[in-house]
């Protein structure tokens, strides 16, 4: 666990309450810091933050509203070239490598819920094919002991015949 000097400490907290500041998710990003660890240092010296500066809240809602945006960002960049691309990154403030994560994120989770897909599946063959072999098992087990008892009646009649002239 990384130890903050006072001064440290202090200086990121006058970031957060100074006029001009963004919030504390923005400070704590920049600082490369943990926003519980912000978070923490204000409760410590009982400072009172006005609403604005806490970071919202993260609700279902606004992660998936986020990646339809992110998504449509993606599409809309698809058909432009570098150039064209980088002026709609500086028009939409953004950057053009966030654009080429958010793709790779997609992606990587598509391909994820594929292979998911794909294993499911194949757990299911792998189950069918098991009840299967035990069925034709089963199945061959009999047509062995029907051909053994055919096999049995025809030598029995062989053996016990009874001359056709004495019928």
């Amino acid at each position: 666990m990384a130890r903050y000097s006072e001064d440290f400490k202090n200086a990121i907290i006058n970031k957060i309450l100074s006029p001009e500041s963004k919030s504390i998710r923005s400070v704590a990003s920049e600082s490369n810091l943990p926003i519980g660890t912000v978070l923490n240092w204000l409760k410590q010296k009982n400072i009172n933050v006005p609403m604005e500066k806490y970071p919202p809240t993260e609700t279902k809602e606004t992660i998936q509203s986020s990646q339809v945006e992110q998504f449509n960002i993606i599409l809309e960049t698809a058909p432009l070239s570098a150039e064209e691309v980088n002026a709609y990154c500086r028009k939409k403030g953004i950057y053009a490598s966030d654009i080429e994560v958010w793709k790779q994120e997609m992606l990587d989770n598509l391909d994820s819920r594929n292979k998911k897909t794909l294993e499911r599946e194949n757990n299911t063959l792998k189950v069918q094919v098991r009840e299967l072999k035990q069925e034709l098992s089963c199945k061959e087990k009999a047509l062995a002991e029907s051909a053994a008892l055919l096999l049995l009646k025809k030598k029995a009649s062989i053996i016990w015949e009874v001359p056709e002239d004495e019928s």
